[in-house]
């Protein structure tokens, strides 16, 4: 009754609202068939009708209610809202409509072809033999259908290699190369055989042809899309790679194209400004890990990366953790002490297809400060005896590469060499570059980094080297 009452002051206050209450107020009164042998009393005469107001007021509020509901429809409910007050919105038709609609979306599925590549890439991440443990692991599972499996989602790419001789088992054969190389040196050789090929259609070649003209041709088209060298060096390796495995003349091969590498190299190519790490440096960054970390613990931490990195010629992806959450392909059981050196097995390089992993040893040497195997024995009398990451904090997480940098800058900026361009990689190039002042040869290099060909040579730096 207080809600009716309410709506019929809101209407009786608008607009024209005093007249419709008026006209309310005078509406005639109904008649009551009512007989009086119902009553039981004798029929009276009749006499002039009197006018009830009660009853007057009562239909006047009936009428109202109705032309309130009636008014409603139409009227914004937030129109009469107090002041202060957020106007509620009425949701239309069309919005209700499609509220309903989205009320449950069915998840986007992937296509074929993405599902196709996504799982291509994860099978090429690991070694076959890892991929068949793993598969393998059910009961009533051959080997051979492990194999078959394995190998059907690594034929995302074969369309671009459909004119490649494979065999009769070319299935087979076509995981086996691409697991030749890593998954990221793969994945560039064939877009480069792609771009060879779209190459050759548009200048009406076969990309089986062995004109020279053809290859200038395409060398010089790189030229003048401002590529750099080292963007048109993978280029052309990646299309080599094919045209070997096709029995070809590779494209890098003629005397013409090595000519014009040579002076694109010279014109085109930005050389790499960072800076070897000294021995002399090495112990000043050591030494200034005191005044950059905040703990004993931290100390001893980022003196064994540092030494692992230097003496190691470690790179980044082989000893540190992307995040401080992940875990580190480090890790603490793939170190062993052997008293004057220790072991180090590194589970990822970058030069290991087999997925073996790659032993390595570290010396001690007379420098107690920069010595890798005693900075090892202190940092693990330290750490956690908890399995995981060998470069652990004291919480037990991983130390990350950004964590790395962050303090390898500091102490750059400690030791006043913050205007050298040093980077986590600068423990690798010195380590190359210090092996090269020591006397050794090339094949000694090599070993030192695991290099597996003569790019090492880049490495060598004796003219950028801080001290």
């Amino acid at each position: 009754m207080e809600d009716l009452l309410r709506q019929l002051v809101i209407r009786a206050e608008s607009a024209g609202g005093e007249e419709w209450l008026r006209s309310c107020l005078t509406l005639p009164l109904p008649s009551v068939n009512t007989s009086a042998s119902q009553l039981g009393v004798l029929e009276p005469e009749p006499e002039d009708p009197v006018i009830n107001m009660g009853d007057v007021e009562q239909e006047a509020l009936e009428g109202a209610e109705q032309d309130v509901l009636e008014l409603s429809a139409t009227v914004d409910p937030g129109l009469y809202a107090p002041e202060g007050e957020e106007r509620p919105r009425e949701m239309t038709s069309q919005k209700r409509q499609r509220k309903r609609t989205r009320a449950y979306t069915p998840p986007r599925r992937r296509s074929a072809r993405r599902r196709a590549a996504q799982e291509g890439s994860q099978s090429r991440g690991g070694s076959l033999a890892g991929a068949v443990r793993e598969q393998g692991a059910g009961e009533g599972t051959s080997n051979d259908a492990v194999l078959q499996g394995s190998v059907a989602r690594s034929g995302y790419c074969r369309s671009l290699l459909s004119g490649l001789p494979l065999g009769s088992a070319d299935d087979l054969v076509f995981s086996m190369l691409s697991r030749s190389v890593s998954p990221r040196t793969w994945h560039g050789y064939v877009a480069a055989w792609k771009d060879w090929v779209l190459f050759c259609g548009r200048r009406g070649f076969m990309d089986d042809t062995q004109e020279v003209q053809c290859f200038i041709d395409y060398v010089c088209e790189k030229f003048q899309s401002q590529l750099s060298y080292n963007s048109v060096v993978k280029l052309l390796a990646g299309i080599s790679f094919f045209q070997k495995w096709k029995n070809l003349l590779p494209i890098n091969a003629p005397f013409q194209i090595k000519q014009l590498l040579k002076g694109y190299k010279s014109v085109a190519c930005s050389p790499d400004m960072r800076s070897a790490i000294s021995f002399v440096l090495l112990g000043k960054l050591v030494r200034s890990l005191p005044s950059v970390c905040r703990s004993a613990y931290e100390v001893q931490l980022f003196k064994c990366a540092f030494l692992l990195a230097y003496f190691g010629a470690l790179r980044m992806g082989e000893f540190l953790s992307l995040a401080r959450t992940s875990l580190s392909p480090l890790l603490c059981s793939d170190v062993s002490d052997h008293g004057n050196f220790i072991k180090v097995l590194l589970r990822h390089t970058k030069t290991d297809r087999s997925g073996k992993g790659v032993w390595i040893r570290l010396f001690a040497n007379e420098c107690a400060d920069l010595c890798p195997v005693k900075a090892y024995q202190t940092f693990s009398s330290m750490r956690p005896l908890i399995p995981g990451s060998l470069l652990m904090h004291a919480d037990g997480q991983s130390v990350s590469r950004f964590q790395f940098n962050m303090v390898l800058k500091k102490c750059l900026s400690f030791v006043g060499c913050e205007d050298f361009k040093i980077t986590a990689h600068s423990f690798r190039i010195g380590a190359a570059t210090e092996a090269y002042r020591c006397g050794f040869n090339d094949n000694m290099i090599r070993q030192v980094g695991r290099w597996g060909s003569a790019r090492f040579r880049i490495y060598v730096r004796p003219d950028s080297m801080a001290v």
